[in-house]
């Protein structure tokens, strides 16, 4: 059993976490800048003993890793969790974040592989959708993931506010594609990245956009 100790005075997991979480929930809502998340954040790090595992949430995807949320991924904790991967849960369902925002999101999962913690991505759409919109958004989500895959990277895709993915399969989440052959390469706002069994192309503008497969 490992414990832990902390500034409060918790000496047990789930007396911590129970409070720790409440706290951090409540400075996150008021925080009035992505600086003052990114403090909120800090306050949900613990020191643990023996072989837990850790990770930190807080991780904002896109261009505001780099301004802002980067700092996390420098703590000795295992792993980050980034909940609005791509998306805000209860964005537009017709809105994709442009080539920047992709190839800045990706740039996040390369460092936190560079680091040698693991990332956990969340994508969330929470809004009336069509079983067609929700298809595009989980291929799309699947597809940015896996060009920025790392050793210890996963993803969880949430078509609706009261999904239990415990329960439900996607067929497009279990596709065996193989080990990657290399890191992705980009054409204008088209991306592709080969593996073994496979290849992955994720289209990040509003127009048509045509790919070599050789």
């Amino acid at each position: 059993m490992a414990w832990l100790r902390t500034d409060a005075g918790f000496d047990h997991p789930k007396q911590c976490f129970h409070s720790c979480r409440h706290t951090v929930k409540t400075r996150f809502r008021e925080a009035s800048t992505p600086m003052g998340k990114v403090v909120a954040a800090l306050l949900l790090w613990v020191v643990l003993f023996g072989s837990k595992f850790l990770v930190f949430n807080g991780l904002i995807s896109g261009t505001t890793y780099q301004s802002e949320t980067h700092i996390l991924a420098s703590s000795n904790a295992n792993g980050g969790i980034s909940e609005l991967f791509l998306r805000q849960p209860t964005g537009s369902i017709t809105a994709f974040p442009n080539a920047t925002t992709v190839q800045a999101s990706l740039a996040m999962m390369t460092d936190l592989g560079a680091k040698g913690k693991a990332f956990l991505g969340w994508t969330k759409v929470w809004v009336n959708a069509s079983s067609a919109q929700l298809t595009k958004w989980e291929q799309f989500a699947l597809g940015v993931y896996l060009l920025g895959r790392q050793s210890m990277s996963y993803l969880d895709f949430m078509p609706s506010h009261s999904a239990d993915n415990t329960v439900v399969s996607y067929s497009n989440l279990t596709s065996n594609l193989g080990a990657p052959s290399g890191a992705y390469t980009m054409s204008g706002s088209t991306f592709t990245r080969k593996f073994a069994n496979g290849t992955v192309t994720v289209n990040a503008s509003t127009g048509t956009s045509s790919i070599n497969l050789t």
